[in-house]
């Protein structure tokens, strides 16, 4: 468990590269939580906040009360919190089912994606997403593939004005 005083007192962070995008990335693990932290990646190239990398079976996985930003609005790579199978692509599918993610009451600014969670096609089950305030996003403020079970609530989500997209 990574506990911050406050979003406010502690920041962490990172300018990803081309070997690594994110600012934290979880690797096949579980019973891991991020929370009350300021979560930062400055790299404009390859900018994600939180990236849960499965190529296996991942469990009990909390993002909660955090702050992420990233630098890039317009990189196809950048998202705040994303859930993939590859290190560098957002929509590759996980090697494994994720159970009980969940993503709640974070601020997620400057991102192409806000969340996004691609799941294998054996699906992944128990996603919560809840309570997240996310701005300046300029494509999909949540996306998820191959999810059953999942509460999406409570969200809100301001796309860039730059152009039309998705919010959902």
């Amino acid at each position: 468990r990574f506990n911050g005083a406050s979003a406010a007192d502690v920041t962490v962070t990172c300018a990803g590269n081309s070997s690594n995008y994110s600012v934290f990335r979880l690797t096949n693990a579980s019973n891991i939580e991020l929370r009350n932290m300021t979560i930062r990646n400055t790299n404009t190239s390859f900018p994600m906040g939180v990236h849960i990398y499965s190529t296996s079976a991942m469990s009990n996985i909390k993002v909660k009360n955090c702050i992420i930003k990233t630098a890039s609005l317009t990189s196809s790579v950048s998202a705040g919190i994303v859930a993939s199978g590859s290190l560098t692509s957002v929509t590759s599918s996980t090697g494994g089912i994720l159970t009980n993610i969940e993503v709640d009451s974070n601020t997620i600014d400057s991102a192409y994606h806000g969340v996004i969670v691609y799941s294998t096609t054996s699906y992944s089950s128990g996603i919560t997403m809840r309570r997240n305030a996310m701005t300046n996003i300029y494509y999909y403020g949540i996306r998820g593939y191959y999810l059953r079970g999942t509460d999406v609530s409570n969200n809100t989500i301001t796309i860039s004005a730059a152009t039309f997209r998705k919010g959902c």
